[in-house]
């Protein structure tokens, strides 16, 4: 329900809720290479508080609680409906920023090593690890160095790790201390321990909490900032950037604060995975609207909050932008006031009255996507108000649109609040989403009872658990052993980094902060975990369906491979597939396999399926038993479903063409075969007689002939040609002597032809060949005698 607030505007500059996008410039790069940190600078002897930038322009609303208890609030741990699910911490290593307040640390990883960054005392600082086993690779920590003498910028932190696997290239960023710059190191190889195009993209006002993402389809690198009003958007070119070129920078404002919140901010939306965005898809960016606390913005609702989805849309002709909110996605009420909207104290900690920061303004860091070949898929986080009395739960929020749509159809398919228990808060959330489906949050945990204290812990689902429910049983990464108690000093971080593994698409790397050690410069810490969701014992599924021969299928049946893939620890050595054809009948097909003995092991199996009709045609395939067990543990990712087209009849036809005739008696003939519909390439056949790829036939007698052409996939045209003799041969006989009386044999005839080829052969009346004939002794009743003469 609304409630009348009464709002004091500070400061607030009518130009942020302009709607043109402003033209920041060309910025061309310097070079810079990771170097060892300076002494001190990682491990400072005295606890470091970064400024805090938020809440400059802030604007107030009423803070009384509104919502109690969270609608969707899950407040007991629920176990799999299938089987307990768990997650292995598969290394767990001590990351940067110690004694940092806060530290902001962020991970990202590419086929060898995984990077973390966090804050230190002067701008970011690095530290590489073995991706496999968590090692310290090289030194124990980097920081960045320009390689030119004139011009460096210091950088000052909030960094961002991001990996762009397409082109193989790390992305770190952080913002600068001066000049209002946002500093972009790209790397010019895939080695991260090369040098790096350095740029520094200056921004209108200082750009706090700056978060990154990619949209390959509109070719840029994106950016949102916090700088006093209504979030900013900003847009470099991510080809030019990969190439060390100079780089335009492109503005644009969001079209409105949501008051109440001093601090403003926008997430991007960033691809996980190979699967690509459709094409044309546009920068998203996502915020949550809580309408009782914002005043601003429609639509509103007494039942229900909101999803924003914004859109920007570049020009890169002439280098101007637009953003749009493109949906209004409902959620459950939300209660934003987590101990007001504005405070910086709030989470409660043993044995202290010492309140840490809940950062209720964001949607947490990163708002990943992933494209399936069912749906596209959105994952999101943020710090709520379970309970109406200031105890912190993580809403989370999976949205769901078609595959290949670019149109704002987003739907919400499933939200949950994670706080389950009595007492302990749990906040500064990060989510992502592997490539099976699994969802992997981890959080910050804390309360004010014995030996709760600020710890790093993690919870996950799988894609068929049910939906709103957080399925895997919560799970420290790493315990906290002492309270934050720092006099003034509440800021417990501004984003944690939650990374998916792009080159095996399930391990995810999580960087975090937890309290461990005495209230000093040691006492808070980061974490960096990389972890994997646990094989069930007996799980087969279906990794892929394809056609043996691609393309339109001719006639009712074809060939199908099944990829089966054994994704539990048992090794399979028998199964049943089952095909089906739209809502056709269900035909099971048993196998065995020598080839599934361990996890990620595949084996193809080959289906021949019937019953297919002209046209399109869904044909599913499941499997339904392993080993005899039926079903297996992990139910939801038992199907996968193929599209099959089917010509009408066969589709294809050839055109025939007479080259050349045969002579008579002869095997000058010539043919060519065109083929007409059909998938290429084609082979041609004459009479049942072996084919060939050329449509050409050569050397071919008189006579009627019979082709068949066929396509690549099996599909044949038959007809008909006749080759008849190319021959006329014209005969002009004479008469050379008359006969003088009746009975006498004067009379002689000379017979001469044309046409044809030469030489001539010549008969009479079935007598002996010659090639000119006079005929003598013959009278007007009989021939008496052959004479012959050679000409």
């Amino acid at each position: 329900m609304k409630r009348i607030f009464t709002l004091i505007i500070v400061a607030v500059s009518s130009n942020f809720f302009g709607q043109e996008s402003q033209f920041m410039g060309y910025f061309s790069p310097t070079t810079a290479e990771l170097v060892p940190t300076p002494a001190g600078m990682e491990n400072p002897k005295t606890q470091v508080i970064k400024p805090n930038f938020k809440g400059r322009e802030l604007i107030e609303v009423d803070n009384s609680q509104t919502h109690n208890p969270d609608w969707v609030w899950q407040q007991h741990e629920v176990a799999n409906q299938q089987k307990a699910l768990t997650a292995s911490i598969l290394w767990s290593k001590p990351g940067l920023g110690v004694g940092i307040s806060p530290p902001d640390p962020t991970v990202d990883a590419d086929s060898s090593v995984a990077i973390s960054a966090t804050n230190s005392s002067g701008g970011a600082v690095y530290r590489i690890f073995n991706r496999a086993t968590g090692a310290t690779v090289g030194n124990t920590s980097y920081t960045m160095r320009n390689l030119v003498s004139t011009g460096a910028i210091t950088g000052a932190g909030d960094p961002i790790v991001l990996y762009y696997k397409p082109a193989r290239r790390w992305f770190i960023t952080e913002f600068s201390s001066s000049g209002n710059r946002l500093i972009v190191y790209v790397s010019q190889t895939s080695n991260p321990q090369g040098a790096y195009y350095r740029y520094a993209f200056t921004c209108s006002n200082f750009p706090d909490y700056p978060k990154y993402g990619f949209s390959t389809t509109s070719d840029a690198f994106l950016v949102s900032t916090n700088e006093g009003g209504p979030p900013t958007v900003y847009a470099m070119r991510l080809s030019t950037l990969l190439t060390g070129g100079t780089s335009p920078f492109i503005k644009k404002a969001i079209g409105y604060s949501l008051n109440g919140f001093g601090f403003q901010s926008i997430t991007p939306v960033d691809l996980e995975g190979d699967n690509v965005a459709p094409a044309g898809m546009k920068p998203l960016f996502v915020r949550h609207r809580d309408d009782e606390s914002h005043s601003n913005g429609t639509p509103d609702s007494g039942t229900n909050d909101w999803i924003e989805l914004w859109e920007m849309d570049i020009n890169w002709t002439n280098n101007t932008a637009t953003t749009t909110k493109i949906q209004d996605i409902s959620i459950a009420e939300i209660d934003s006031k987590l101990c007001g909207l504005t405070s910086f104290q709030c989470i409660k900690q043993p044995g202290t009255t010492n309140l840490l920061d809940p950062l209720r303004e964001p949607v947490m860091f990163k708002a990943p996507m992933r494209v399936f070949d069912t749906h596209q898929a959105m994952v999101l986080c943020l710090s709520t108000d379970v309970d109406g009395a200031d105890r912190a739960g993580v809403r989370w929020i999976e949205l769901r649109r078609d595959p290949g749509v670019i149109t704002p159809t987003w739907t919400k398919y499933q939200e949950g609040t994670y706080a389950p228990g009595t007492g302990t808060s749990r906040w500064m959330p990060s989510i992502n989403i592997d490539k099976h489906g699994n969802i992997l949050m981890a959080y910050s945990s804390s309360s004010n009872a014995t030996g709760d204290f600020p710890s790093i812990k993690m919870t996950g689902r799988k894609p068929c658990d049910p939906l709103g429910t957080m399925t895997m049983a919560e799970t420290t990464i790493i315990a906290g052993a002492n309270s934050k108690t720092s006099s003034g000093d509440t800021r417990w971080g501004d984003y944690h980094h939650m990374a998916i593994d792009d080159f095996d698409g399930e391990t995810f790397y999580y960087a975090g902060v937890y309290q461990q050690g005495a209230n000093n410069a040691s006492g808070t810490k980061t974490n960096v975990s990389a972890i994997r969701f646990n094989p069930d014992a007996l799980d087969a599924t279906i990794a892929g369906i394809f056609l043996v021969n691609p393309g339109n299928v001719c006639g009712a049946s074809t060939q199908i491979g099944v990829v089966v893939e054994n994704r539990g620890t048992t090794a399979i050595t028998s199964g049943v597939i089952q095909w089906q054809v739209g809502s056709g009948a269900l035909t099971n097909v048993n196998y065995t396999s020598n080839q599934l003995s361990s996890v990620g092991a595949t084996d193809t199996i080959f289906v021949t399926i019937a019953g297919l009709v002209n046209g399109s045609n869904t044909v599913t395939i499941n499997t339904t038993t392993v080993n005899g067990t039926s079903p297996d543990e992990n139910t939801c990712n038992n199907s996968k479903s193929l599209n099959v087209t089917v010509s009408s009849g066969s589709g294809l036809t050839a055109t025939s063409t007479i080259n050349a005739q045969p002579s008579c008696n002869g095997t000058e003939g010539q043919i060519t075969l065109v083929a007409n519909g059909g998938t290429s390439p084609f082979t041609y056949a004459l009479n049942q007689g072996s084919a060939q790829s050329s449509g050409t036939f050569s050397n071919l007698a008189a006579g009627t002939y019979t082709y068949i052409v066929t396509d690549n996939i099996g599909c044949t045209g038959t007809g008909t040609i006749t080759l008849a003799s190319n021959v006329v041969i014209n005969v002009t006989p004479s008469q050379t002597a008359s006969i003088l009386c009746n009975g006498n044999q004067t009379g002689a005839i000379s017979v001469s032809a044309t046409g044809g080829t030469s030489s001539y052969t010549y008969s009479i009346n079935g007598n002996k060949l010659c090639r000119s004939i006079f005929i003598y002794r013959i009278n007007s009743w009989n021939l008496h005698r052959l004479r012959e003469r050679w000409k």
